[in-house]
């Protein structure tokens, strides 16, 4: 329709009011009519659009209720969309205190990942064990060290679905975020984390070539 037109191409002023006449629209209809499901895109929709327009806390707000409208009609996969989108806003944004909005996010995506079986969608339990990673790995709370572990594992995981053959991009970005982080890494021998880390580096190296991607491939060569 025209409001997700006009999210398409970035008038995210203009897709906001759409979306919130469809919000009006979906609100008078009964049940039989798929009343909490359009409720659900609609309320998704506006999160996105606040998002865009970095009006945080009302795409927080709208993010939260269409997660809840989706657990209301069991649209599992929506549901942690949603939840997606809204760990994103606390890890990125900062909506709130910066160490409490990391917590949420981790907390959010620790709750995706039971929503994203690896066995049912795969490549979405991969990005979120990524994100859970990329979060526990800036996590500002805890124990720097069990937190860095925490995030090795995560990547590590990532890794079981994003391969080289079938995810370059993903497996590439995985290697780089897991090479930064053994090169932080406390726990373990000092240069045997060093070697890891440009053993990852070396392998993101396979995808984020300098001529497929220089200004990533100059990144990875200050690194090295």
């Amino acid at each position: 329709d025209l409001a997700m037109f006009q999210f398409n191409i970035q008038q995210y002023q203009e897709a906001l009011s759409g979306f919130e006449s469809a919000l009006q629209i979906a609100e008078s209809l009964d049940e039989e009519s798929g009343k909490t499901y359009k409720i659900a895109n609609s309320q998704y929709m506006l999160a996105r659009c606040y998002g865009k327009l970095e009006q945080f806390h009302n795409a927080v707000e709208n993010y939260e209720l269409s997660r809840k409208s989706y657990r209301e009609v069991n649209d599992i996969k929506w549901m942690a969309a949603a939840s997606h989108y809204l760990a994103n806003i606390y890890f990125y944004d900062y909506p709130i205190e910066k160490a409490e909005s990391i917590e949420q996010a981790i907390r959010i995506y620790q709750e995706n990942l039971t929503a994203y079986s690896r066995e049912t969608y795969p490549k979405n339990w991969a990005m979120t064990q990524k994100t859970l990673g990329h979060a526990y790995s800036k996590r500002i709370r805890g124990d720097k060290a069990e937190n860095l572990e925490t995030a090795i594992a995560c990547y590590e995981a990532a890794l079981e679905v994003y391969t080289c053959e079938e995810y370059p991009k993903d497996w590439a970005m995985v290697q780089f975020n897991l090479g930064g982080t053994y090169r932080n890494r406390i726990e373990g021998d000092k240069l045997e984390n060093w070697h890891r880390a440009i053993a990852c580096y070396e392998a993101a190296l396979q995808v984020r070539t300098r001529e497929a991607e220089p200004k990533k491939w100059a990144s990875l060569q200050n690194r090295l």
